[in-house]
């Protein structure tokens, strides 16, 4: 794996940490796994496609979740929305 690469993934492994971690709301274990189910579902969708910034695509849903969580302070639901459903 090329060092871009695997600073990519690095990257996308500390937004969905920040997200997680952001999320004061989540209270259980139910609902972490509900978001890391999530991004697993999103960044599977939309493996290998890149921004034309040339970022991996499923950056866009992490930050959108970010926003949504950490801005607009929404709940789990909104979040997981956010991851699944930002670029449609």
């Amino acid at each position: 794996m090329s060092d871009k690469m695997n600073a990519e993934k690095k990257n996308i492994e500390v937004l969905l940490e920040q997200l997680i971690a952001n999320c004061s709301y989540v209270k259980s274990a139910k609902d972490e796994k509900l978001i890391r189910k999530a991004f697993k579902m999103a960044n599977e969708a939309h493996k290998g496609m890149l921004r034309s910034s040339g970022d991996p695509y499923i950056v866009h849903p992490l930050e959108v979740a970010l926003i949504v969580s950490e801005e607009i302070m929404l709940g789990v639901t909104s979040v997981v929305c956010a991851l699944s459903t930002s670029d449609t």
